[in-house]
């Protein structure tokens, strides 16, 4: 049964530290090196690049939610959705990396699942064209990539490593480092210079 404190985190998080516990009962067992540096990362397709995200970032995993749309809105913020009894953002990556026209259907439904994604006490949702599983990666063999682009709405301003898995080339997307621009946009000025 799981602890008072654990009761509240998400199920992806309820996986890693199940994970952890299974790891500490074995400590006594000889330690496997490359098991203690490994990069949990979910698998998605953002703008048609193949990227993993940190999964102690993701929260939870969602296929299909209705989003409320907010009137006036610029075109990358889709609206708001009820996440567990909470009013979370919705942001069309899609959009907000310059690649879709409003890709928002009628009666608030947009392709593509959606990453609902933790930093500290925050929570927000950012839709991904597509999701494919989880992968552990080395964290070794990454290798470091320099942003080629500075602007913050292409997806390589958000590129910070790379790997090669099965014959398939993933970039590591910095969760963080776009939440933090996220948070730094004032949406009603951006309305306004659009306008």
């Amino acid at each position: 049964m799981l602890s008072h404190s654990n009761r509240f985190k998400s199920p992806l998080q309820q996986l890693l530290l199940l994970e952890e516990r299974v790891r500490r009962t074995g400590a006594s067992l000889p330690e496997d090196a490359s098991q203690l540096e490994r990069f949990h990362g979910i698998k998605c397709l953002i703008n048609d690049v193949s990227c993993v995200v940190d999964i102690g970032r993701v929260a939870e995993v969602i296929k299909v939610r209705y989003v409320t749309p907010i009137p006036g809105a610029v075109s990358w913020i889709e609206g708001v959705m009820n996440f567990r009894g909470a009013l979370v953002p919705v942001y069309n990556l899609k959009q907000f990396l310059g690649q879709g026209e409003n890709s928002a259907g009628k009666f608030g439904f947009s392709e593509g699942p959606l990453l609902v994604c933790r930093m500290e006490k925050q929570l927000l949702a950012l839709r991904v064209s597509k999701v494919h599983g989880m992968q552990k990666f080395d964290f070794d063999e990454f290798s470091a990539v320099t942003p080629r682009n500075t602007d913050p709405q292409t997806a390589e301003f958000y590129i910070d490593a790379s790997i090669t898995s099965n014959g398939i080339s993933y970039q590591r997307f910095d969760v963080s480092r776009l939440i933090d621009v996220l948070n730094s946009f004032d949406p009603g000025q951006q309305q306004a210079a659009i306008a």
